[in-house]
């Protein structure tokens, strides 16, 4: 039985929350981590609740808000989006990683607060057009105008 929409359970290290309930097309929104003391934290491309696999699209508003302890993040390569203030005042986090190679919409303030050493990091498959418009996303969410843009052939 597929889990229906609204379904929030804890997966890993994490709480995600059921958005398109479907056997093979559905996903799910990481709403936040289990215990708000996570040094690194990696957002899965996938989930399995229940036996089924959901795709992971986003990361919810508020997930890793006031999160002092978050060092450096993953996020996976099915994500789409990240809501607002969903990294606001980590002030310790200062590593971003994606794994993906499309385009991130990046909610109000998700960034604000964060280190000003902040390194982001990308695919290098990851076309220069879709990058400029991602530094353009991650700046209208407040991250560090220092922050450092590197493309790696094989991403951690």
């Amino acid at each position: 039985k597929v889990p229906a929409v609204g379904t929030t359970k804890p997966v890993g290290r994490g709480f995600y929350k059921v958005t398109k309930s479907d056997a093979k097309n559905g996903t799910v929104t990481l709403v936040k981590p289990r215990k708000a003391t996570e040094k690194k934290f990696t957002v899965p491309g996938t989930v399995k609740i229940d036996g089924v696999t959901f795709k992971v699209t986003e990361i919810s508003k508020n997930a890793f808000k006031n999160n002092k302890k978050l060092k450096s993040i993953v996020i996976g390569s099915n994500v789409k989006s990240i809501g607002s203030n969903a990294f606001s005042k980590a002030s310790k986090l200062s590593s971003v990683t994606f794994k993906g190679t499309k385009i991130v919409k990046v909610g109000r303030n998700a960034f604000k607060g964060t280190s000003s050493k902040m390194k982001v990091t990308v695919p290098k498959k990851m076309k220069s057009k879709t990058l400029r418009a991602l530094k353009k996303n991650l700046q209208k969410a407040k991250i560090s105008k220092k922050a450092t843009y590197n493309k790696v052939a094989k991403v951690k």
